[in-house]
């Protein structure tokens, strides 16, 4: 008898427990919903409907609810300029099962994001997903653009041309609206307008031979003569204490001072060639980014 109400006992407390449960999520579901996070979101209130979406996301037990609130979350955080805590978000995004319209949604949007913090590599990866797991063209073309640009920030300027020129054949329009664009697309990516990128190596070897060379190559004038003097100074110390006989000082303090600059100034220009590289680059892609956006507004 005694086992007989225990059983019954544990019976009521686990049905008891689960009511509650189902009580809690219920309650939950009614007081939050995709509608208040939007309505915070139309507000601009954007921290309010980000954490509204994340509670979605939470106890949403649809998968596709739980992208749906990931990605509006994601979206809260990009309006935040929050680029890489919204990649971040993105990343927990769960892809099995799910059909192709919503595939494309969010690795598009975690390519972008992606894109927006700086991490190419990962924005260049959730793209070949996409298009390898996404095969209808009318839904992916789209993304060709964001594909080009994530190339150009990675220096490969020849395949971001064949990128737009895939996303302008695949296109809909007339014959003359496309052959408008292409001749756009060859004509901003020329060989002869890519940036003219320093060898880091070949700075180096200069700086070798005559210090402040590799300075002058990787296009700082100035510094480089300044190098070049300082090792020139250098070895004048040196010279001055071995002819009045410090040998001492001479081996001891005009070494390390001559090793400094002669290092130091090899170092240096490989940290100037790396400027020269970035700003180059950076340059000769922000001047075609909006023809790219052009390109992209046109064909979808």
């Amino acid at each position: 008898m005694k086992s007989t109400n225990l059983f019954w006992w544990i019976c009521v407390c686990l049905l008891s427990a689960s009511s509650l449960r189902a009580a809690e999520q219920n309650e939950h579901s009614d007081s939050l919903s995709f509608k208040t996070a939007e309505a915070y979101f139309a507000a601009g209130d954007f921290y309010s409907a980000s954490i509204a979406y994340e509670r979605l996301g939470f106890y949403s037990t649809s998968n596709t609810e739980k992208t749906q609130a990931l990605l509006g979350k994601a979206e809260c955080l990009k309006k935040r300029s929050q680029y890489k805590e919204a990649e971040q978000v993105l990343n927990r995004i769960n892809y099995e099962g799910m059909n192709d319209t919503m595939t494309y949604q969010s690795r598009y949007q975690s390519a972008l994001c992606g894109y927006l913090a700086g991490s190419f590599t990962n924005a260049e990866s959730q793209l070949q997903q996409l298009f390898f797991y996404t095969k209808d063209s009318s839904i992916t073309r789209s993304a060709l653009p964001l594909y080009a640009l994530i190339l150009n920030e990675e220096r490969r300027w020849e395949e971001a041309h064949l990128k737009l020129s895939a996303a302008i054949q695949q296109a809909s329009g007339s014959r003359a609206m496309k052959d408008s664009l292409q001749r756009i697309v060859d004509q901003v990516y020329e060989k002869q307008l890519f940036p003219k990128l320093k060898s880091i190596n070949k700075a180096q070897i200069l700086d070798a031979i005559v210090p402040g060379a590799g300075h002058i190559y990787a296009g700082y004038f100035w510094e480089g003569t300044a190098s070049f003097g300082l090792n020139l100074a250098a070895l004048a110390f040196l010279g001055y204490t071995i002819y009045t006989g410090y040998y001492i000082t001479s081996f001891t303090v005009g070494t390390t001072i001559m090793q400094m600059f002669y290092v130091g100034g090899m170092n240096r220009s490989e940290i100037l060639v790396n400027k020269h590289n970035y700003e180059s680059k950076n340059l000769y892609n922000e001047r075609i980014k909006n023809n790219v956006l052009g390109i992209q507004s046109r064909i979808r």
